[in-house]
C-alpha cells in the first residue's frame, strides 16, 4: 500500500495551482441567523441583507457562468423558496424567502425570521 503526503501541490510549471478534474465543491455557503441578523459563517458571500420579515438577500462574491447553478437550503421547520434577480454588477443575487411553519406559526403560513438559515451554492464560476 502506498502513502502520499504533501504540504503543497503545484502544477508542473512550479507556480500554478493544480487543476482538479471530475470534482465538485460548494462555491458559496452561508449560515444566517435572520432573527438576530448575524452571519454565523459563510464562504463566497459578500453580503446578506435582511429585506423584510422572513426575507433576505444573499450577494455572492463571484458570478456564476450562467443562470443554471444549484442552490439548496434549510431553515429549521420551514420551506425555503428561491428566486433570482440580476444586480447592477451582473451577478445573480438570490432572494431567499423563508415561509414559516414553526411551532408558533404552524399552519398559518406567516413569514417569520428564523435563527437557522443555511444555503449552499453549486455551479461553475464565470
Amino acid at each position: 500500500m502506498s502513502e502520499l503526503r504533501a504540504d503543497t501541490i503545484t502544477a508542473s510549471n512550479g507556480t500554478s495551482p493544480v487543476t482538479l478534474t471530475k470534482q465538485s465543491a460548494a462555491k458559496a455557503f452561508v449560515f444566517y441567523d435572520q432573527a438576530n441578523n448575524i452571519n454565523r459563517g459563510s464562504f463566497g458571500v459578500s453580503s446578506i441583507t435582511d429585506s423584510a420579515t422572513g426575507n433576505f438577500d444573499i450577494a455572492v462574491t463571484n458570478a456564476f457562468d450562467d443562470a443554471y447553478y444549484a442552490m439548496t437550503g434549510t431553515s429549521g421547520y420551514v420551506r425555503v423558496v428561491f428566486t433570482n434577480r440580476e444586480d447592477s454588477n451582473g451577478l445573480d443575487t438570490p432572494n431567499i424567502t423563508t415561509k414559516g411553519y414553526g411551532s408558533t406559526n404552524f399552519g398559518t403560513g406567516t413569514l417569520i425570521d428564523m435563527h437557522s438559515n443555511c444555503v449552499v451554492f453549486h455551479g461553475d464560476l464565470a
